[in-house]
């Protein structure tokens, strides 16, 4: 029914039945599939269908942090070369300038430009593309499935880490997120590259960008442009 991102990405419905197929193939916490209708054309109202089984448990805000990266390593073990779906940056069209509000225009400018030449190089694998706590299920404490797959797809690991990292930001403290980023990195060895986290906060409208949302981010998305160009 959000006719803009059905119109920015007509695939996305089947990308998420695709997704889920896949995940469950490989074992990963998925409901099940019961119906789909990835254009609307058979339903016969033109808005796509994706049905699938109830899960238990319910998200939590700030979950166990080492459970959830465990739940991230389960997903990025997974080798996504036969999916057929790949990673591309979101708002690349709109974010070409700085957020309007913004008094620190040359940072932003500085952003884009990294964003659009310093990409690091990466091993694809499989990537939730919206890994955040919200789509995770709980049950006493126990780990009961991950939903809303529509962006999934093969892809750089970082994008998924800096992705939650960011949700962790706001949902509970600068130090809740760092300290999920340090336990993925001892369960899997990888290291987040500053790119991601600055990437993160590019993929986004002009309309996300309000006052207080430029004041909460701009520092963070400061240090990682820092830490970023000190590597190049």
């Amino acid at each position: 029914v959000w006719r803009a991102y059905i119109e920015a990405e007509p695939d996305a419905p089947g990308r998420e039945v695709d997704a889920i197929r896949f995940a469950h193939r490989n074992g990963l916490p998925v409901p099940d599939l019961v119906a789909y209708d990835v254009t609307g054309n058979d339903v016969g109202d033109g808005v796509p269908l994706v049905l699938t089984s109830l899960l238990p448990g319910q998200p939590v805000a700030v979950p166990d942090l080492e459970r959830l990266a465990e739940a991230a390593a389960a997903i990025h073990a997974v080798d996504a070369k036969d999916l057929g779906h790949e990673y591309f940056p979101w708002y690349e069209e709109e974010m070409v300038a700085p957020p309007p509000l913004t008094t620190r225009p040359d940072l932003w400018e500085r952003a884009v430009e990294l964003w659009r030449n310093a990409v690091p190089a990466y091993r694809p694998t499989f990537i939730h593309r919206d890994f955040h706590p919200g789509n995770l299920l709980w049950s006493r404490g126990r780990l009961t499935g991950i939903v809303d797959w529509a962006a999934a797809c093969q892809g750089p690991i970082g994008c998924d880490i800096a992705h939650c990292r960011a949700n962790l930001r706001d949902l509970a403290t600068p130090e809740v997120a760092d300290r999920f980023v340090h336990l993925y990195s001892s369960l899997t060895g990888y290291e987040l590259d500053p790119f991601w986290v600055m990437a993160g906060h590019l993929e986004h409208d002009h309309q996300h960008w309000t006052p207080e949302r430029i004041a909460v981010d701009e520092p963070d998305l400061e240090k990682a442009v820092r830490a970023l160009t000190a590597l190049l």
